[in-house]
């Protein structure tokens, strides 16, 4: 009873392709095409013929760490979109006021001092801009000269060049 229970394990070891307790078949390094050099997390695989790096089966043994490292990226994009929308989406303020998230602490620069303000007083800081004052121009100058009119030269075509004699 328990050969055939033995048995009956190693038969579904054999079709089950991640088990546990199998241990792989290896070939022995003469047998084996590709030399696998590891540097890190990458594996550099080269020809024992001669001994140059095989790229197709590097890339393949290095695939999953690649596409691990561009989906990293992507998220790190797609946060740094979100938090540029997040700042877009704040009102600007007028000088002299700064925004403070809940939680952030406030830090007072020295000669000032931190007032809480409305929303209704920033919306109305925000639309009445300071008048920008006016100067006077100078009086225009008495004798300006007509402007540099400069003619394009001829388009010439293509013929015998003009030799000066």
């Amino acid at each position: 009873m328990v050969r055939s229970a033995a048995e009956a394990v190693r038969e579904f070891e054999g079709i089950l392709p991640n088990a546990a307790s199998r241990e792989p078949d290896e070939e022995p390094d003469e047998e084996r095409p590709h030399i696998v050099e590891k540097g890190g997390d990458v594996q550099v695989f080269r020809k024992r013929e001669d001994g140059n790096v095989d790229p197709w089966a590097t890339g393949l043994a290095n695939f999953p760490n690649a596409m691990k490292w561009v989906g990293e990226q992507y998220d790190k994009i797609q946060k740094n979109a979100e938090r540029q929308r997040q700042q877009a989406q704040r009102p600007n303020l007028p000088p002299g006021y700064v925004e403070v998230m809940p939680g952030q602490p406030i830090n007072v620069p020295p000669g000032y001092i931190a007032v809480p303000v409305s929303e209704q007083e920033v919306q109305a800081a925000v639309i009445t801009p300071p008048p920008a004052p006016q100067q006077e121009l100078p009086p225009p100058p008495e004798h300006v000269p007509p402007p540099i009119q400069e003619e394009p030269p001829a388009v010439r075509g293509w013929g015998v060049p003009h030799v000066p004699e």
